[in-house]
């Protein structure tokens, strides 16, 4: 499933292991999904399943099984991510993360907001305002609703014994210093950021002492509010793209801790009285792209966000404005050197490939439209304003 909708071809001779092609894709538009008009909002009404049946069988295992993770926080995340691919689906019927937010007793208002707002994972958000709420009413309301596809989830992982090997982690951390890091802190798929922030204090003294980059990195790793971070979690897939993205957990020019502070610093320009201004817009969906983009007059107006359809590979996507309207263009990561590519040469960071590269030569398919003018007021402006900046 792809986060942001994102479109490319590629090359069929291409590395199979990259995602070099066709640096270009049309302009699409993801089909936002809404609640119906007049959601009921009702909490769940909890009742013993049907007796005697396979599915009910199945479902008392699972009960068992999950007892020990008293609220869905606490679910374990690989499976809480399953359950999102599923739920994500949505059909007309609301059978889906809709259906169940309002037996969970979510107002429709949020709802709307949810399915509006986090169009590429609602059910991440949703998860985020039911985590205080317990394991069994959510499974309850699967089972009412008749989701066993999505009770399927928990059983395969929770009642099938597998073999070792199939529970090894999957995710690539690209660097035996982000590896080495990541595992001092337990447990080993989700950390409490209190943690982590304790461990880079103590490992990095100096690097964790720049609070505009511990804000990028909480940031990336979707620690949000900033205000309630300690309260937080961790997910190690998370993780494993700030470091695609950035580089490993290491001091140096090649380490995430200088490339984060680099883009802080080069990547705001100013305009007259206004500003700063940065050219990067961080998490933004391909729609959002496209309004903001489509909005200004100017031809080469533009913005670079990540790209969450190649996020494990350390990707960003540039949107530009063009004669012909809004082109999106792939930023090909390197996660193993650190570099990212871009129309057959590599550059060690974001914002030397925008000044060699991006504003200088034909970004455009036709080749006439380059990135010369910064698209304003993106949403990471607040955080990578200087200290010194003024109101």
């Amino acid at each position: 499933m792809s986060s942001d909708d994102e479109h490319f071809n590629f090359d069929s001779n291409a590395n199979p292991n990259g995602t070099q092609g066709d640096r270009h894709s049309p302009p699409t538009s993801d089909e936002g999904h809404h609640p119906g008009d007049g959601q009921a909002n009702r909490p769940p009404t909890l009742f013993l399943p049907r007796q005697g049946s396979v599915e009910h069988s199945r479902f008392e295992e699972i009960l068992k099984r999950t007892k020990n993770y008293e609220t869905i926080s606490k679910v374990p995340y690989h499976i809480q991510e399953e359950v999102q691919d599923s739920l994500n689906v949505t059909n007309k019927s609301q059978d889906d993360w809709r259906g169940v937010a309002a037996r969970m007793g979510v107002k429709a208002i949020t709802i709307e907001k949810i399915a509006r707002d986090f169009k590429e994972n609602p059910t991440h958000k949703l998860f985020q305002e039911l985590s205080s709420k317990k394991t069994t009413e959510f499974l309850q309301v699967l089972y009412q609703m008749d989701l066993q596809d999505v009770l399927n989830i928990f059983y395969d992982n929770m009642c099938i014994t597998k073999p070792a090997k199939h529970l090894k982690p999957t995710v690539n951390f690209h660097s035996t210093y982000s590896t080495n890091f990541w595992h001092k802190i337990p447990p080993p798929t989700r950390k409490e950021w209190k943690q982590v922030e304790e461990v880079l204090k103590r490992d990095f003294r100096k690097q964790s002492m720049q609070s505009q980059v511990m804000r990028f990195i909480c940031y990336v790793l979707k620690i949000e509010p900033y205000e309630e971070r300690h309260n937080k979690y961790v997910h190690e897939q998370d993780f494993a793209n700030l470091v695609a993205w950035f580089g490993p957990v290491k001091d140096g020019k090649d380490g995430l801790f200088e490339k984060i502070a680099q883009l802080i610093k080069d990547s705001i320009m100013y305009k007259g009285n206004s500003g700063p201004h940065s050219f990067f817009a961080g998490y933004m969906t391909k729609d959002e792209a496209d309004r903001l983009i489509g909005n200004e007059e100017k031809v080469g107006t533009f913005l670079i966000r990540f790209s969450l359809t190649y996020a494990q590979s350390g990707c960003f996507i540039v949107c530009l404005k063009t004669n012909t309207g809004v082109e999106h263009v792939l930023l090909e990561g390197n996660p193993a050197t650190g570099k990212i590519s871009y129309d057959g040469k590599d550059y060690d960071d974001l914002v030397t490939l925008y000044r060699r590269a991006l504003c200088k030569g034909g970004v455009s398919q036709d080749r006439r439209t380059s990135c010369t003018t910064i698209c304003p007021n993106l949403p990471l402006n607040a955080m990578f304003k200087p200290c010194d900046a003024g109101p």
